[in-house]
């Protein structure tokens, strides 16, 4: 997206922009191929030349110092050559072998051509030094009878994709990062203090040591705790946490070979499991101590990251306030009056305070964009299935998913590079998603629409009509600045939106929470009802006396997935309707995503108190249909505004994209990000 490009080189056949944020090197094994990626024209593959690692070595330092992904695609050449014109047999048989094979034979046996003699093992990726965090494909060693599906080389082929040629030395001139300068520099200079990932990553570049940071973090906590103590349930004693920076530095000495997130500081929502460390959900009588991390937390300490504690939730995960925890309130970091939003509270209040670089917690029904709202934070919810949940204490375990929380500094650009960190297939997660099953095809032509320009749609008038007045104001002065940075306004059916949000707690739906707590016991509510918080009581009693029977249950599983139109006798698939017909940028009327206030209005402490279940609820007006119909969403600050008191208080509007569709949701919530000017927390 040229809007947002982070560098612009010259190429063949126009100059290439390109947001380091969403661009990928990918390292293809040649086998002692010389790649005319190369050269100073587009020249063609000869064989038989091994290439020159010092260039790619060059390449590979120059992704990796901006943290961008690489990938490495190892070709395990088959002795089967079949299929390749005649002119190239010989060719082949240098490229897989120099000067070993010693002729080309028929196999009467496979009815195929084979190669023949030594075959020769040398991988170029063996000379790449390559990074633990970087990812490694093996290809299938039969080219021929690999299928030919979706892979990017036919999408290529048969979709018209276009690539650029670039010559090494431009490319490296105009995107190099210069090395910065340690000299007259003492252990702190080089850090502002400030916990975004970018500034952190300077500090260490310029020498400032990992404990350095530690130690300022544990005194913002200390100084935090003075004035309340609901944000933590559990806080990692600060010697350890010391002793796991020290560790860092000794394993990673070499600044430049450290893992992409060495020495970052991060909090877990109390519902993600950390060995030997007691997971509550915010309800006592499950607290328990597991054996085994949750795989989030073992992959982000794997790249470096330094835990920092477990924050406060709404108990079993079950709200949108913040106010429904044994362990004290959370308030929003604008103002102590007024929620931080839930169940994510403490999540988001360590990273408005700026206590850690991010917080890891989940999202079943917002929980990951209304705490964030609140706190002029970004919440990014990906794809249901996009990051494994193995580990986690579910809600919903069939709507839950991850969250990522960042600071209104490091914003999208964080949390898209966390996101990218730990993502991934986990076999182990019944609702874990395969990656081909997650990436639209539309998105790989190159004939889709213009990445400068999108369409995107809004509740009707009404629906906006019901958020305060100054939510109703400033959601349409966002809406001008999406207009603005080239977006076009699409009218749509907001019909399927509100009845998806509706089944979540008004329908059977809500009933999954209780099955959640099934292993510890059949009965575990009956027993356990008299130790839960007021509210959580009131809303599993009020469930419980519906009576809902298990047809009941299908009945609002089948609305999930279809959807009874009064203008066609027949069902139409629900979920497939939305995704096919209105997040679809290629019909006249689909969009690339829906914009939404991230709530109707922010109440205050006491109004919740006074009436938890009914606010709870209008909270999740723009939050609850998210999940249910499996879309991805980024809730992020889009102003501020006065109390009469003088205050200042965040606004947030939420962007949501259709399943698959999270990197060009982020792209354009980095496009909003950049027209947005927020005045600073007062």
């Amino acid at each position: 997206m040229s809007s947002i490009a982070d560098f612009t080189i010259p190429a063949k056949p126009s100059a290439y922009s390109f947001p380091t944020s969403s661009t990928a090197l990918i390292m293809i094994d040649l086998h002692g191929t010389k790649n005319s990626f190369f050269l100073d024209d587009l020249g063609s593959l000869q064989p038989g030349t091994k290439p020159n690692i010092s260039k790619y070595t060059i390449l590979l330092k120059t992704f990796r110092e901006r943290n961008m992904p690489v990938f490495h695609i190892r070709e395990p050449h088959s002795r089967i050559i079949t299929g390749n014109p005649s002119s190239k047999l010989p060719k082949q048989s240098e490229i897989q072998s120099p000067g070993q094979h010693e002729n080309i034979e028929e196999n009467t046996i496979e009815s195929r051509q084979v190669l023949s003699g030594k075959r020769n093992d040398y991988h170029m990726i063996n000379e790449c030094a390559l990074k633990p965090w970087e990812m490694i494909f093996d290809m299938p060693a039969d080219h021929n009878d690999a299928p030919r599906t979706s892979s990017l080389e036919m999408e290529h082929w048969s979709r018209g994709l276009v690539g650029f040629s670039v010559n090494l030395e431009d490319f490296i001139s105009h995107t190099h990062v210069p090395a910065p300068d340690d000299k007259h520099l003492s252990a702190t200079d080089g850090w502002n203090g400030s916990l975004d990932l970018l500034s952190l990553r300077q500090a260490y570049k310029s020498g400032v040591s990992p404990v350095t940071v530690i130690v300022g973090v544990y005194g913002r906590i200390e100084t935090h705790l003075s004035k309340t103590s609901s944000t933590f349930i559990a806080i990692v004693p600060q010697a350890a946490a010391i002793s796991t920076a020290q560790d860092l530095l000794k394993k990673y000495p070499d600044r430049a070979s450290r893992p992409p997130l060495f020495g970052v500081p991060f909090s877990l929502k109390d519902n993600i499991d950390v060995a030997g460390m007691a997971t509550t959900i915010g309800c006592p009588p499950l607290a328990h101590i597991p054996r085994i991390s949750a795989k989030i937390y073992t992959k982000l300490v794997s790249l470096g990251a330094i835990f920092i504690g477990k924050t406060n939730m709404d108990q079993l995960a079950t709200g949108m306030t913040g106010c429904r925890s044994p362990y004290g309130i959370p308030a929003s970091v604008f103002n102590p009056l007024y929620i931080a939003g839930g169940s994510s509270s403490g999540a988001a209040v360590s990273v408005g305070e700026e206590l850690v670089s991010f917080a890891i917690g989940t999202d079943t029904a917002g929980s990951g964009r209304v705490p964030a709202g609140f706190n002029g934070i970004v919440g990014w919810k990906p794809t249901k299935g996009t990051v494994s949940l193995s580990g986690v204490s579910k809600a919903c375990e069939s709507l839950d998913c991850i969250a990522f929380m960042t600071t209104r500094r490091g914003g999208i650009s964080d949390a898209r590079e966390i996101w990218r960190f730990v993502r991934g297939y986990d076999p182990e997660d019944v609702y874990s998603k395969p990656p081909n099953t997650c990436l639209p095809s539309r998105y790989l032509s190159a004939t889709r629409p213009s990445a400068n320009k999108f369409r995107f749609a809004i509740p009707p008038q009404s629906v906006i009509a019901k958020c305060a007045p100054i939510f109703y104001q400033l959601f349409y002065e966002s809406v001008a600045k999406l207009q603005a940075t080239g977006g076009e306004l699409i009218e749509v059916d907001w019909t399927p939106f509100e009845e998806a949000g509706g089944l979540l707690y008004d329908g059977t739906l809500v009933n999954e929470r209780l099955a959640a707590m099934s292993f510890s016991g059949k009965d575990w509510y009956e027993t356990n009802k008299d130790n839960l918080h007021p509210v959580t009581r009131e809303v599993f009693g009020s469930v419980l006396k519906r009576g809902n029977t298990a047809e009941d249950v299908f009945r609002d599983l089948k609305k999930v997935k279809m959807h009874a139109s009064s203008l066609k006798p027949d069902f139409i698939v629900l979920t497939r309707t939305v995704h096919d017909t209105i997040f679809n940028p290629f019909r006249a009327s689909g969009i690339d995503i829906l914009v939404v206030p991230t709530t109707p209005n922010h109440f205050t402490i006491e109004e919740v108190l006074k009436d938890p279940i009914s606010l709870n609820s209008d909270l999740g007006t723009f939050a609850h249909f998210g999940n249910v119909l499996d879309l991805c969403a980024v809730a992020m600050p889009a102003g501020t505004y006065d109390l009469d008191d003088g205050k200042q208080m965040p606004f947030s509007i939420t962007l949501l994209g259709g399943s698959g569709d999270d990197a060009r949701l982020l792209d354009l919530a980095a496009l909003f990000e950049k027209s947005v000017a927020v005045r600073a927390l007062g």
